[in-house]
C-alpha cells in the first residue's frame, strides 16, 4: 500500500506539471531548470508518498484531499516559478476537493462532516485575515496569489496543517535566500516566488505527519 500511495503521489505531481506547462507555459522553452524542478518535484512526491499511509491509512476522504494538494501545489509552484503568478484554477480545485471530501464523509457520518465543514471555513477565514494583516505590514510584500493559495490550503488542511506547510516552506525559502545572497544571485530587494516553497513545506509536512 505504501508503494501504491507513493506512485499515486508521483503521478499527481507529474500530471500537474504536464497540464500546467501545456495550459500556462507553452511560450517557455524546456530548459534545464524546468527539467530539474520537475524531476525534484516528482522525486520528493515519490519519497513523501510512502508516509501517506502512516498518516491517514485508507481513509478515502483524507487520501483524496492529500493527493489533490500534491497536484495543486506542484502546478502552482511551477507556474509561480516561471510566470510569477498563481492561476485561480488552483484555488478552485482545492475548494472543490474540500467539498467532495465532505460529501464522502457525509455519507458515513453527518455530524463529523458538518464539524469538518465549519472547521475548514473558520480556518480559511482566520488564515485570510492573518495574511492580509501581514500583507499590510510588509507593504505589499505578500502577493494576493500567495494569500489565496494559503487560505484555500487552510480550508482543506486545517490551520495546523496549513501553518506546518508555511513553517517548513519558509525555512526552505530562508535557506535559498541566504545561499543566493552569499552567491550574489539574489538581493535583499528581490522577490522570490513562494508557491514552490509551499510545495516543499507540504512534502515535509507529509513526512513528519504534522497536519
Amino acid at each position: 500500500m505504501k508503494i501504491l500511495y507513493a506512485i499515486i503521489a508521483a503521478i499527481c505531481v507529474l500530471l500537474s506539471f504536464a497540464l500546467t506547462y501545456i495550459k500556462f507555459m507553452t511560450e517557455h522553452k524546456r530548459d534545464k531548470k524546468l527539467y530539474c524542478f520537475c524531476a525534484a518535484g516528482t522525486l520528493t512526491a515519490l519519497v513523501s508518498g510512502f508516509f501517506v499511509y502512516a498518516d491517514v491509512g485508507t481513509e478515502a476522504a483524507s487520501l483524496f484531499k492529500l493527493f489533490t494538494v500534491y497536484f495543486v501545489l506542484a502546478g502552482a509552484g511551477l507556474c509561480d516559478l516561471y510566470e510569477k503568478r498563481i492561476p485561480n484554477i488552483f484555488f478552485v480545485i482545492l475548494l472543490v476537493a474540500f467539498l467532495i471530501s465532505e460529501i464522502i464523509i457525509l455519507i458515513k457520518d453527518r455530524t463529523v462532516a458538518l464539524d469538518y465543514l465549519s472547521a475548514g471555513f473558520i480556518s480559511g477565514i482566520i488564515a485570510f485575515a492573518l495574511l492580509m494583516v501581514l500583507r499590510v505590514v510588509s507593504k505589499g510584500g505578500l502577493g494576493y496569489g500567495d494569500i489565496k493559495l494559503f487560505t484555500t490550503l487552510s480550508v482543506i488542511m486545517g490551520l495546523y496543517g496549513a501553518f506546518s506547510i508555511l513553517f517548513f516552506g519558509q525555512i526552505a525559502a530562508l535557506l535559498v535566500v541566504v545561499a543566493g545572497l552569499i552567491a550574489h544571485r539574489l538581493t535583499l530587494k528581490g522577490n522570490i516566488p513562494l508557491a514552490p516553497f509551499f510545495y516543499l513545506g507540504y512534502v515535509v509536512t507529509i513526512i513528519t505527519g504534522t497536519f
